[in-house]
């Protein structure tokens, strides 16, 4: 062999011998996965007043393309790089929502690019073996619609559901808000808006013609970076105009960063900023304690979707914009970006083929985080070191990342409530549990103290299930009441004795009776129940074969007329019609209307009332 080719072939073998394989001497083994994706394009908030905020066309591509990506990586990957092994045991066609944990605000856009993403991860599969489920009868196949479109499971979370503030810790934060009109008031922040007001107002002829001037400051720079990206997107003219470019557009998103940055990040060691961070680091370490617990059977893949709040806050509590990468995390997010929580171990052995592995203890276990800034085919998956670790240190055990995420990680509902000064109806609920039930779960030796959807984490405690129920209980017995007093309704007490008038009653002692009432008193009229009264009259009308057929009118109601007593008022027509002749062969009712109930003779009166009897 030559010295030549010796030279070129020794570096070969020398890499192959140390690159690690599936069959070497160290493999990885990836556990699980926790995701937190930056929401696709949406229409613009200002775009028009009569259009609601949604997710476009190309927002959805562009969350579909994300989720295509995390498939790649953690599904169906075959490339035998340490890096790239997918999570171990997870369904590589069929979505299995147990192995799945999917959680997303219930903002449209937000919402909807999650469902997206989904499309990506499991897409459409038409079942090349049929099972149970597929077979039909008559020895055919049942498939499901659009071609095997898949249904996946994702927890859609409001402000009212305490789940929310685990993605989106700046949602609802009443101490955040504050924060953020104090800094605007900053003569610093004011004197960036005379600064760049004349860049602004530049664009009203460019790109927003149709848009007020007066908005078009750095006060609104967010908004007026989106808004620009729009047009440039879905514009042709904007798109290749001459007087506005990409350099504009850079421009734009800087000064949209800038303005973020300030509200999404630490004010030295007032950390109010970074709630959203705070709150997702709680997350991502109650997912992957939960895999841990489960020896990698439970939240093998844990989805989040929010918006760009998070991303920013958790940058800068974990240093990474800081350090050597800073210029990539201290701006915003393209849309559809990923951070990945990767949770993963090594063997020093190869496992037999078809044989189980088994989690190793947690020492043994690390973490790696990766980011893909947007989506775009071009768009590179890196890992990058955190807390200040050198650029190469994208390796940390799990013992040490428990203790980093921790330090800053808000793990408790009842402190999220307190730091942000917010008292909605979970709040209350938990701060009114607090003296007896409230026991915070130490983040290094077995999870935060994290509510997560699907029964982890600590439940309700049995207090504010009380407290719970005795209002929903309460709230029943209003409406019962409301309901019948809206029936018409009405609590009569009466007395020993005789009642009003010549008519007797018989002694029931002083109780109160419920009865529907009439809206007058004597013969007045309105609803006056079954029982017949002294001033209803007897109708006489033709039936079927001329029979004539009697029954007692309810005469004195509003929807029959006034009552007939002789005092001058108006008679009803049905009243007219009797006196008038109508109906000569009239029978009289021999019904006894005087009669006592057998279940008053026992003296329960609270029984149905007397009906009438009706005889032809």
């Amino acid at each position: 062999m030559t010295p030549h080719l010796t030279a070129h072939i020794l570096p070969l073998l020398l890499l192959l011998l140390t690159t690690p394989t599936l069959s070497q001497s160290t493999n990885q083994i990836t556990w699980a996965a926790v995701t937190y994706t930056y929401h696709g394009e949406k229409t613009p908030d200002f775009h028009s007043p009569f259009r609601s905020i949604d997710l476009t066309p190309l927002g959805a591509q562009q969350l579909f393309n994300a989720g295509t990506g995390i498939r790649n990586r953690y599904i169906t990957s075959m490339n035998i790089s340490q890096e790239t092994i997918p999570i171990n045991g997870i369904s590589v066609h069929d979505l299995d929502n147990g192995q799945l944990d999917a959680s997303t605000m219930d903002t449209p856009h937000v919402a909807a690019s999650a469902v997206a993403f989904m499309q990506g991860l499991y897409p459409p599969f038409d079942a090349i073996t049929s099972d149970e489920e597929t077979l039909s009868g008559d020895g055919g196949r049942y498939e499901y619609p659009l071609s095997g479109y898949q249904y996946p499971t994702i927890a859609t979370l409001s402000d009212l559901d305490f789940n929310h503030i685990w993605i989106a810790g700046q949602s609802d934060c009443k101490q955040y808000s504050n924060s953020q009109l104090k800094s605007v008031n900053t003569p610093a922040y004011v004197s960036k808006i005379q600064d760049t007001q004349a860049y602004y107002s530049s664009l009203s002829s460019t790109v927003f013609p149709d848009r007020d001037s007066s908005t078009l400051n750095y006060a609104n720079a967010l908004e007026v970076y989106e808004g620009a990206l729009y047009q440039y997107n879905h514009n042709s003219s904007i798109h290749t105009s001459q007087t506005f470019t990409t350099d504009d557009l850079a421009i734009l998103r800087n000064l949209a960063s800038e303005q973020q940055w300030t509200f999404n990040t630490p004010n030295g060691t007032d950390l109010i900023n970074a709630i959203g961070g705070r709150t997702l680091a709680a997350k991502v370490l109650q997912k992957l304690n939960n895999n841990i617990a489960s020896s990698g059977t439970a939240s093998k893949l844990s989805l989040l979707f929010g918006s760009y709040e998070p991303f920013l806050s958790f940058f800068a509590l974990s240093n990474l914009a800081t350090g050597p990468s800073a210029p990539q995390f201290n701006t915003l997010p393209d849309h559809g970006s990923t951070m990945t929580f990767e949770l993963f171990s090594t063997s020093q052995s190869s496992s037999s083929a078809g044989g189980a592995t088994t989690m190793p203890s947690p020492d043994q276990l690390s973490i790696r985080f990766l980011f893909r800034n947007g989506s775009e085919a071009d768009a590179e998956t890196r890992a990058y070191s955190l807390f200040g670790r050198g650029n190469a240190e994208t390796v940390i055990p799990w013992p040490e990342f428990l203790r980093a995420m921790g330090a800053f990680a808000l793990t408790d509902i009842l402190d999220w409530c307190r730091t942000c000064g917010t008292q909605t109806f979970f709040c209350n609920a938990f701060e009114d549990s607090a003296s007896g039930n409230s026991t915070n779960t130490d983040v290094e030796n077995g999870g935060p103290y994290v509510q997560g959807s699907g029964g982890e984490g600590k439940g309700v405690s049995p207090t504010i299930g009380g407290v719970i129920g005795a209002t929903v209980a309460v709230a029943a017995f209003v409406f019962l009441v409301a309901g019948l007093l809206l029936a018409g309704f009405r609590v009569e007490h009466r007395k020993r004795g005789k009642g009003s008038g010549n008519v007797s009653h018989r002694d029931l002692g002083d109780i109160s009776v419920l009865k529907r009432g009439g809206s007058g008193g004597g013969n007045g009229g309105g609803f006056k129940g079954a029982d017949r009264l002294g001033s209803d009259t007897d109708l006489a009308f033709k039936g079927g074969a001329g029979a004539t057929i009697v029954r007692h009118e309810r005469v004195g109601s509003w929807e029959l007329g006034e009552s007939p007593n002789g005092d001058g008022k108006v008679k009803g027509s049905l009243d007219k019609e009797i006196e008038s002749g109508i109906g000569t062969g009239r029978v009289v009712s021999g019904t006894d209307y005087g009669r006592r109930s057998r279940e008053l003779e026992r003296e329960n009166p609270f029984v149905d009332p007397v009906r009438a009897v009706d005889q032809v």
